[in-house]
């Protein structure tokens, strides 16, 4: 790849290179995975950096001899580091690394290092004396190369100040990323420093990035880089195995054929049921004794203990509970299509025919939905696939999840024979209520589930964090298109999702809740392009990893910081917590992008004005500067008690529904304000409920968004504005991060045009 015109490159900073001839073997070979990827020796690492011309302080000696000829012709005399080049792995080996040692002293510290280390074969190189130390690393990531810069020398982990570019990468991105650090102003020149020539550290950057996308496998540390006017080189480096990399190995299904059977499942008129029980769970009221139901007659139950069987009072001394098998059966008597129940013992299940196989069903179902014991989920799929059925529901547990990784593979041997979409296994279920369809094994009375007519589909790895949304939302007349909890993720992948939710016409918004992303590169591809013209909404779990790394790099572009870089690059919303996930969806889905990256806040209550305003700040964005007009129009209305800071609007506690109205009105006509908030405390009498109707009517030009508290009226308030339209929240910190969130796409995508 071509990184563009060398610029500022002194060519005299490298020093010489005492590097061992003959070529790199896997200079240029692409390792994939793990296998036969082989850790490279610290002179193959030294010598693979120099041929992709990146520059090197430092050279390899072999004797005291040598290592003294070198300070005193090449380095000058400088204080000097030494490192036995065994040191590829690991910091933390005493004696093997010497630092500040004179030029006097050169010959014994060589001496010491090569015993301690059992080898003649030493780097030394000059300390990092004048000019800023730098951090520059590259490693393969799930999302592509990523490319990190930033403070160097100790204060790398310690003051983590690092940007992280995601590839494909140009000078312009590792030039923005630079101009990010906390210590740019040091870089550009002030406090007395010589300003560096950035072009010279982006141009490594790029080797860098260079190199690993031709070995893969590869990790690269150089650290610190010497930075000092127009010359930036490297003193200490390091290239070790990326112990977390894992090329792709499976082959997707054409997404052609991945739409044309997902949409069938989505829009089903018949649905199969493995698994359906009329059974039900016992739980004694007063002791553990209970483990199983045989039967219940009336208001006795007949139960087994771990002694035998006895009788008990339904209701009084045991609990009879749904089992998930006849919780989803349930829920599926209200398909409007044809529900098939499916279990070994035939007969009669809730008042339908239960059928003794899936071979004795009457038509090959759009869909199937299975949720039995793991061992037989594997045969049960095998039928599925000789019926023809082309989408199943897997909601069993026991695979890889819990270490099952043999019978996981089965299970994928299987998907892939019969060339079938798998949403599963290990989730909750699949709801599309627009269509009827509701395949959860969680209850509706107990686990509200959103109404259909809305326009935001998510798909989830996690299903309690969905399931706890999903019914959080309910209470407030939440409405959705299609919710997956697509767990393993066995036999479907993100990318296909986003795709295929890219290309529905009844989805507006795609919000998804991720724990692992194996397909990030891809997925991130799709939603650079879908998000052009469809936002998408990610909560990232697990944001802490437990990655093993080797170097800075590693442990600094880790998964979830590449994960933000590239969803920076890619367009894509990210949320920091499961309330805020779905406020970004709602107002995404309801209300026009903001035109400018201002915000304009009213309230009649101080507290909530203060506190909208540190929170916004915080997040960086700011409160829009008014046309004089408007503040004028703005003073007519209000009372003179009311206060206009910018568009930061108390209208205090005798505001009405009319003064509401006014200042919403005049805020919608500034073209200096992009998005507009309102926290109606509804305390004051004078505040009454027609000032939701007000609010509502002004939705369309501008996003408008409502802040209220968790008091009864005001949840209630909150009910009736969701109704309207109007997406609502409870927190200043989700309304701040959300409006920065979806101001940064707005500009991303008008960037797009």
């Amino acid at each position: 790849m071509a990184v563009g015109q060398k610029i500022c490159r002194n060519q005299g900073a490298q020093g010489e290179s005492n590097g061992p001839g003959g070529s790199f073997a896997s200079a240029n070979g692409l390792v994939e995975g793990k296998a036969g990827a082989v850790q490279p020796t610290f002179s193959e690492a030294l010598q693979l950096l120099r041929q992709n011309e990146v520059p090197i302080v430092g050279n390899i000696v072999h004797s005291a001899e040598e290592a003294q000829f070198v300070v005193k012709k090449i380095f000058d005399r400088e204080k000097i580091a030494l490192k036995a080049a065994t040191m590829q792995k690991s910091k933390k080996a005493a004696g093997l690394v010497e630092v500040n040692v004179s030029a006097e002293d050169v010959h014994g510290a060589y001496e010491r290092i090569a015993e301690k280390s059992g080898s003649n074969e030493i780097f030394i190189a000059p300390m990092a004396n004048n000019g800023i130390e730098l951090v520059v690393g590259a490693r393969m990531t799930e999302y592509g190369v990523a490319v990190l810069v930033g403070a160097g020398g100790s204060l790398t982990e310690k003051m983590k100040d690092v940007q992280i570019c995601i590839e494909p990468a140009t000078m312009e991105d590792v030039l923005d990323k630079i101009s990010r650090l906390r210590e740019f102003p040091l870089l550009n020149g002030e406090r007395g420093c010589p300003k560096v020539c950035m072009e010279e550290v982006a141009e490594i950057a790029l080797h860098l990035a260079e190199i690993v996308r031709n070995n893969p496998s590869y990790e690269i540390d150089l650290n610190p880089v010497r930075a000092y006017g127009r010359v930036a080189s490297a003193l200490d480096f390091r290239v070790v195995l990326n112990e977390n990399f894992q090329a792709r190995q499976e082959t997707p299904m054409p997404q052609g054929q991945f739409n044309k059977y997902m949409r069938a499942a989505l829009n089903a008129k018949s649905i199969a049921f493995i698994g359906a029980s009329d059974r039900v769970i016992g739980m004694a009221v007063s002791d553990n004794r209970v483990v199983g139901i045989e039967r219940v007659e009336g208001e006795v139950a007949t139960v087994r203990t771990a002694t035998g069987t006895c009788e008990m009072k339904a209701g009084a001394e045991v609990l009879l509970i749904d089992s998930p098998m006849k919780t989803l059966a349930k829920n599926l008597l209200g398909f409007p299509g044809n529900a098939y129940f499916v279990n070994p013992k035939g007969g009669e299940l809730l008042g339908r025919k239960a059928y003794a196989s899936i071979g004795e069903l009457p038509e090959v179902p759009d869909m199937a939905v299975i949720l039995i014991d793991a061992a037989k989920t594997i045969d049960a799929l095998e039928e599925c696939g000789k019926k023809g059925i082309k989408t199943v529901v897997i909601e069993s547990s026991g695979f890889k999840e819990v270490g099952n990784i043999e019978l996981e593979a089965k299970l994928k041997e299987v998907i892939a024979r019969y060339g079938m979409i798998v949403i599963g296994p290990n989730g909750i279920g699949v709801c599309v209520p627009g269509n009827g369809i509701d395949l959860m094994f969680l209850a509706q009375e107990k686990n509200g589930r959103l109404a259909g007519g809305g326009k935001t589909s998510i798909f989830s790895q996690s299903g309690s964090i969905a399931a706890i949304m999903m019914d959080n939302e309910a209470r407030l007349g939440g409405k959705m298109n299609a919710f997956l909890s697509v767990g393993n993720m066995s036999g479907v992948t993100s990318e296909q999702l986003l795709r295929y939710f890219g290309q529905d016409k009844g989805t507006k918004v795609i919000g998804v809740i991720l724990e692992g992303l194996p397909d990030g590169k891809e997925f991130m591809e799709a939603a650079s392009e879908i998000g052009k013209t469809k936002p998408i909404v990610v909560l990232k779990l697990g944001k802490t990893s437990g990655e093993k790394t080797a170097s800075h790099t590693g442990s600094l572009a880790g998964d979830y910081n590449a994960f933000l870089a590239a969803a920076e690059k890619s367009g894509v919303i990210v949320a920091e917590n499961i309330d805020q996930f779905w406020l970004a969806c709602k107002i995404l889905e309801t209300q026009p992008l903001p035109a400018t990256g201002s915000v304009a806040f009213v309230t009649n209550a101080g507290g909530h004005l203060t506190h909208a305003y540190d929170q916004m700040t915080k997040e960086g964005v700011p409160v829009s500067s008014l046309e004089p007009g408007t503040v004028e129009t703005i003073k007519s209305i209000v009372s003179k008690n009311a206060t206009i800071t910018n568009a930061a609007i108390d209208l205090v506690a005798d505001s009405n529904p009319v003064v509401v109205d006014g200042v919403v009105r005049a805020l919608v006509e500034d073209k200096n304000v992009g998005f507009i908030y309102l926290a109606p405390f509804p305390g004051p009498p004078t505040l009454t409920e027609p000032v939701l109707g007000k609010i509502a009517s002004h939705q369309g030009e501008k996003p408008i968004a409502v802040l209220l508290n968790t008091s009864p009226l005001a949840t209630e308030w909150r009910a009736k504005l969701e109704g309207m339209g109007v997406p609502t929240t409870t927190s200043h910190e989700d309304a701040a991060q959300a409006t920065r969130a979806i101001i940064n796409y707005a500009a991303w995508r008008k960037a797009q045009e």
